[in-house]
């Protein structure tokens, strides 16, 4: 019934609100239209494909690549179909539309920035939850118990950084989405401004991003005494020791600099947990002082590591001539945007969880309703 009755207060037709209804449908209507029963609803049916309302806590791998998938569709495609239509003003070094009044949108660097930053964290998010889905498939039809079991620890850690972090990007290429429609984005009939909404209840109905991130450090981190986060760190430095150069791999020449970045990552992952431990044990507080920054940076660290392994295939597939060359071609520069324009972003994340608790706990309750 949730997936095909919604309650708003500006939508097409009104009816007479039912008498009795579903506790999870009754919830929806009043927290939605501020209504109380007995009074008109507007309620329309909804159209799943266009507008998924993923259960993510029956479904965590499943439902995220379909609303990945469906995000990217709707905010990418369309937002890079407007960039490419839109005529304003005219590139800075030079005339690119000389047939019309101006050049269109795309020309601009800044509108590059927010197109390709949906893009790799669309296709990134993608990739990271096709990782992890590798560890469900093994966690529902292993053949030993013990194979099923260190399947579903893995998959445990992996989970509340693809929840939090593919939520909070997603709702950030959202808005990117929304912004390079300009004041059109915040139009009805664009969908834009539905999607942006839609998008950011992610970042609750799954347990808020503090609370994955508590998770993350206190049980996936500290109580498994960094295990899992040193078979996932071995794994990305497994990864860059191929393209060491007496290992004479055929894309050292392109993935020798790449490798370099992926193996610091995992090092520096590892350093944070393990000075997080430290603090923690001296102040219980530095856990949740610096558990989203951690949660923020493994996310950086996790995509960044799925970029290098799709990077790494695409030039393989190039040199041997297997696949669509432009495919090909877009994913290495994807990866190069992501590597020198996204990643730089951990740099703050990591700081952060190091940073002073006092600097957060040192304004007394009472100094918050004070303006």
């Amino acid at each position: 019934m949730s997936f095909w009755m919604r309650a708003a207060s500006s939508w097409n037709w009104s009816v007479p609100a039912p008498a009795s209804l579903p506790p999870i449908l009754k919830r929806h209507l009043d927290l939605t239209s501020g209504r109380e029963r007995g009074r008109i609803y507007r309620v329309v049916p909804i159209d799943f494909e266009r507008r998924p309302t993923p259960n993510l806590s029956d479904h965590p791998t499943t439902e995220l690549v379909a609303l990945l998938k469906k995000s990217r569709k709707e905010r990418v495609k369309n937002a890079a179909a407007f960039a490419r239509d839109r005529l304003q003003s005219r590139s800075i070094t030079g005339v690119k539309n000389p047939e019309g009044p101006a050049d269109p949108i795309i020309v601009h660097p800044d509108v590059r920035r927010m197109l390709l930053t949906q893009r790799v964290i669309a296709e990134g998010g993608r990739a990271m939850m096709g990782y992890a889905s590798k560890y469900a498939d093994i966690y529902r039809s292993g053949k030993t118990v013990e194979e099923r079991a260190q399947a579903e620890d893995y998959l445990g850690f992996c989970t509340p950084i693809l929840k939090a972090f593919l939520t909070e990007q997603g709702f950030h290429a959202t808005s990117l989405g929304m912004q390079v429609f300009g004041g059109h984005g915040y139009i009805k009939e664009w969908g834009m401004e539905q999607i942006l909404r839609d998008s950011r209840i992610a970042m609750l109905y799954e347990g808020t991003t503090g609370i994955q991130s508590l998770d993350l450090v206190g049980r996936k981190l500290l109580m498994d005494k960094f295990k899992l986060l040193n078979k996932f760190t071995g794994e990305m430095l497994e990864f860059s020791q191929q393209f060491l150069p007496w290992k004479k791999h055929p894309q050292f020449k392109q993935m020798w600099k790449r490798a370099g970045t992926i193996a610091y990552i995992a090092m520096q992952w590892r350093y944070l947990a393990l000075r997080l431990g430290q603090r923690a044990k001296k102040d219980r507080e530095a856990v949740g002082a610096g558990a989203l920054d951690f949660l923020m940076f493994s996310g950086y660290a996790y995509m960044a590591f799925m970029w290098a392994k799709m990077e790494a295939q695409a030039y393989k597939m190039l040199a041997h001539e297997d696949g669509d060359e432009d495919f090909l071609q877009t994913k290495i520069n994807s990866a190069e945007f992501f590597f020198e324009r996204i990643l730089p972003s951990a740099k703050t994340h990591a700081s952060n969880v190091t940073a002073s608790v006092e600097s957060l706990m040192i304004i007394p309750k009472e100094q918050f309703s004070r303006t």
